[in-house]
């Protein structure tokens, strides 16, 4: 993982902290999402918005504004409606997604079925291993770790759905991803 992406990614963390005022400020500006929505538990009837464009790294790439399938989300939009269940999944829970997208790589749907299979197997699982090394040779996915002293940071991959496919051909795609470790 190169230098310009761990600062991205150390960005993005940072980002954590000021989202909250940053998107309650975009929802005020929020417009209509016109992308037919395509997730399971999904109600047509229910009209999605994303915040401006000005905002698009707040944006989740893979869901406008909320996932509806997650029980506590739908519970606050039920309760709330969609401005504070905008504000609470791209203010505190999916922060600046959009940002991270921009450096994601697209991975082919083998690669996630190995990665499952080395997951469910466990380490003793030698194909799902060798498979997931050969993957993220193939890909560049690999792990890059900061040792701080009793610390680590991990920067790392994360496997996500491109539900929508405007970014890739198998609907899988990696991410960059940070971790602190004890």
């Amino acid at each position: 993982m190169n230098t310009k992406l761990q600062l991205v990614l150390l960005l993005h963390f940072l980002l954590r902290f000021i989202a909250p005022i940053i998107v309650l400020v975009g929802v005020l500006f929020a417009k209509k999402a016109t992308r037919k929505t395509t997730h399971y538990g999904q109600d047509p009837k229910i009209q999605r918005y994303v915040l401006p464009d000005w905002l698009s790294w707040f944006n989740s790439p893979d869901e406008d504004g909320w996932p509806m399938y997650e029980p506590t989300v739908a519970k606050l939009y039920n309760k709330f409606g969609w401005r504070f269940t905008m504000w609470y999944n791209l203010g505190t829970r999916n922060v600046a997604q959009g940002l991270l997208w921009k450096y994601g790589k697209e991975v082919d749907e083998d690669f996630y079925i190995l990665k499952k299979e080395y997951e469910k197997g466990g380490r003793d699982n030698t194909i799902g291993a060798v498979g997931l090394r050969f993957l993220k040779k193939k890909y560049k996915l690999r792990d890059k770790t900061w040792n701080l002293g009793l610390f680590k940071v991990v920067f790392g991959w994360e496997i996500a759905h491109d539900n929508y496919l405007s970014h890739t051909k198998t609907g899988y795609y990696a991410i960059p991803d940070i971790s602190f470790r004890k």
